[in-house]
């Protein structure tokens, strides 16, 4: 083999497809930590803030501040009379909606009453009519007819008052409360709908049919906690068992005993549920159940 053939060789050896393989590699390794140099320069000197977390979502524009003429007004509700709201004058965000159902020859008006003292005027309070008692004389007293009257009602009336004040509605679950045969009525609804109605304050009523599976249920389904309430002895034993059966399936109840002495739902037991309002809804989520 001549020199020149023994030179072309190591020419050949050098620009061979392993050398070139390895010099296209370096090449284009650090053509990429250039560019990656320059992106970070270009980057700080447009003010790039890349380490800092993306901005907060802004905060949704307020309401115009809910106006009406008295905090307590009449809601006109399709085929059926007018409900009773209590209304959270001046809100300027949505608000909490707290339905409330009368007892035996009743009045919307005065269960509104009541739960404005208890929820305060930040929330919506609900107060469906029902069915006039026309065996009574006198002002007119109500009462609630069958579940299935009762919830139609209810949904006619809450489709009411989100038309009537629109965002200022807070969307979500409801809190359902029920005194006699609105008890009885509130745990029923509960129990079809457990996520929806998901806080209950249930005062008197028939509570027999709450049994352990009833609560199973109810909190598998997304019922949170249920407050009791009774003012006599019969009920009493009811509310301790309710209670221990919600507990131990799940959920979260409490029971307040008024004592035989108390005048249906009087000022001394409304104070009684007061003091159990900021459980029922969870802004006191650290507080132990009481026994």
């Amino acid at each position: 083999m001549s020199r020149s053939d023994s030179g072309r060789r190591r020419t050949v050896g050098l620009i061979g497809p392993g050398r070139v393989h390895r010099y296209s590699f370096g090449v284009r390794f650090r053509a990429a930590t250039a560019y990656l140099i320059l992106s970070l320069v270009a980057g700080n000197a447009l003010g790039c803030t890349c380490d800092e977390p993306p901005p907060a979502p802004e905060a949704p524009e307020p309401l115009a501040p809910l106006s009406e003429p008295s905090w307590r007004v009449t809601l006109p509700v399709e085929g059926y009379g007018d409900a009773v709201v209590a209304v959270p004058l001046g809100a300027r965000e949505p608000r909490r909606v707290v339905v409330a159902l009368h007892g035996d020859a009743d009045r919307p008006e005065w269960q509104c009453g009541a739960w404005r003292g208890i929820a305060g005027s930040e929330v919506f309070v609900l107060c469906p009519r029902g069915v006039k008692r026309m065996d009574l004389a006198g002002p007119p007293r109500f009462t609630f007819g069958t579940l299935e009257r009762t919830e139609q009602e209810l949904r006619l009336a809450l489709k009411a008052l989100k038309q009537r004040y629109g965002k200022h509605v807070a969307p979500g679950e409801v809190v359902l409360t029920g005194l006699g045969v609105g008890a009885t009525r509130a745990l029923q609804l509960a129990k079809q709908e457990p996520a929806f109605f998901s806080r209950l304050v249930v005062i008197e009523g028939d509570t027999e049919p709450w049994t352990a599976a009833t609560a199973a249920a109810f909190a598998s389904r997304g019922g949170k906690r249920i407050l009791f309430g009774c003012a006599h002895a019969p009920c009493e034993k009811l509310g301790v068992r309710n209670v221990l059966f919600t507990r131990r399936n799940g959920g979260d109840a409490r029971l307040v005993v008024a004592g035989p002495k108390a005048r249906g739902f009087d000022a001394h037991f409304v104070s009684l549920v007061q003091q159990h309002w900021a459980w029922l809804i969870g802004k006191d989520p650290a507080a132990k159940p009481s026994e």
